[in-house]
């Protein structure tokens, strides 16, 4: 159909098949209609059916925008760490060797230089967290982070003003208010660099901040990185290719 998603959520499927075969049976995708279900079942890809009534609303649009932050809050409440990722990533090695553990939210950027852009006030402020390619672990702090942005978030629409439809920059903004609250409950990191003002214990609970580290460009790497500056090619660590490419350039 168009506007459908369903042959690129394949070729995200292939390419874990073919660059992380042992990946493959940890992968599910959520198909919002049966045609996309019945596509992914037929090349043997775990799909989950989430059609309007059984499983969703009416609205699409609102499913759609919501459904990246339902999945983190269900599966980390369940105990789950849980890699989210678009349909339009592709993985071209096995992304679980870059992350470091050591943070409640790891995630892609499409900055090319993180550590001069990050969270600076003059760059776009979508830019900071891609949230293309998300691990999130099952922490309190973290499930009660996602809890409020959708609370902040819920309706589409508020007094005539539609919600600004990229949930990306929407987060991106939720995370600097945080960031710069007078009690701030949320911390960055890249590399050996921490952003923001970190605190030992947070006078509100539950008690400590939400660490989001930003994973190198260069090997989780945003469209722009991988086609046009090539800059995994800059790195003799990575070889040809990187782990994940984000196929939006």
């Amino acid at each position: 159909e168009k506007g459908s998603r369903t042959a690129i959520a394949v070729n995200l499927a292939l390419s874990i098949r073919k660059y992380a075969p042992h990946l493959e049976p940890r992968f599910a995708y959520i198909s919002l209609d049966a045609v996309a279900h019945k596509v992914m079942n037929e090349y043997g890809f775990n799909s989950v059916l989430c059609e309007a009534g059984p499983c969703r609303s009416m609205d699409l649009k609102d499913d759609i925008w919501k459904l990246r932050w339902y999945l983190m809050l269900t599966l980390t409440g369940f105990g789950l760490s849980t890699l989210v990722v678009d349909a339009d990533i592709v993985f071209l090695g096995d992304p679980t060797k870059e992350f470091l553990g050591d943070s409640d939210m790891e995630v892609m950027t499409d900055h090319f230089f993180p550590e001069q852009h990050l969270w600076e006030p003059w760059v776009r402020v979508e830019d900071h967290i891609n949230t293309g390619f998300v691990l999130v672990k099952p922490s309190v702090p973290l499930r009660f982070l996602i809890a409020d942005f959708l609370d902040e978030n819920w309706e589409s629409e508020q007094g005539g003003v539609r919600r600004d439809g990229m949930d990306q920059r929407v987060f991106n903004h939720f995370v600097v208010r945080r960031m710069s609250a007078d009690i701030p409950l949320v911390i960055g990191r890249y590399g050996s660099q921490t952003f923001g003002r970190p605190q030992t214990i947070v006078p509100a609970w539950p008690m400590r901040q939400v660490s989001i580290r930003i994973m190198d460009p260069k090997r989780i790497a945003h469209g722009m990185n991988f086609f046009w500056r090539r800059a995994h090619l800059l790195d003799p660590e990575i070889g040809e290719l990187p782990p994940v490419a984000h196929v939006n350039g």
